[in-house]
């Protein structure tokens, strides 16, 4: 498609996919869509495994119901090896975000930032840091999401002993909360567009477009 990369769809038959390095995920309503695409693949590739219940897809865990139409999406024992070649253990005080809050000087109208004059890392700290941040990075984007900000400002500051405390907070974060999961539920809601345009009814002959967008229902009757 121009629009999106890695993904692909037929000109005439109701089948697309992605494609990420060498794996597929394919949607498609007609089966035997599925096995002519699959039989293209194998004229070039001979060995390949093709699970027709698509419970795995880089590396995430996908947990369908067809009949409520949701997908779960996991990566349950991720944070716990990543954790364990970060020899970080499981805080006995739980962790409920990855960062910690800033608390609020209350009664003053101007809140000063903060300035981060702690020792630097040693040479094996920092490289600590770029391993956490590197682990970390695609399950956040995957998965738990909560952790991107956290982990952005871990990536961007300074390489002190602030920065190493931080990385200690959010690896106990991640100890306390190792399972996260997504919920996708399919709907009918559309984004739905009512356009229209006159012609020569301004001063010089100009035109005049109008429209108005609104979010919807397959059935258009519901006006949000």
């Amino acid at each position: 498609t121009t629009t999106t990369e890695g993904l692909f769809k037929h000109s005439t038959r109701d089948i697309a996919f992605t494609l990420v390095v060498n794996d597929f995920a394919i949607k498609y309503t007609n089966k035997a869509d599925a096995d002519h695409l699959i039989a293209c693949i194998r004229k070039k590739y001979k060995k390949f495994k093709v699970d027709w219940e698509a419970k795995q897809y880089i590396g995430i865990n996908l947990k369908w119901n067809h009949t409520d139409c949701t997908v779960e999406l996991s990566m349950n024992g991720y944070v716990e090896q990543e954790l364990l070649e970060l020899k970080h253990s499981k805080p006995k005080q739980h962790f409920k975000g990855p960062s910690k809050a800033i608390p609020k000087e209350y009664g003053k109208r101007i809140q000063y930032s903060t300035t981060d004059d702690s020792p630097p890392m040693t040479p094996q700290e920092i490289k600590r840091k770029q391993r956490a941040v590197g682990k970390f990075l695609f399950y956040a984007r995957a998965i738990d999401n909560i952790m991107l900000d956290a982990l952005n400002d871990i990536a961007t500051s300074k390489d002190t002993q602030a920065t190493l405390k931080a990385i200690k907070y959010f690896l106990n974060y991640a100890a306390c909360n190792p399972n996260a999961s997504i919920m996708h539920r399919a709907s009918d809601m559309q984004l739905t567009i009512e356009s229209d345009a006159a012609y020569l009814v301004c001063p010089q002959a100009r035109s005049r477009a109008g429209g108005f967008h609104y979010l919807s229902n397959k059935a258009g009757t519901t006006f949000n």
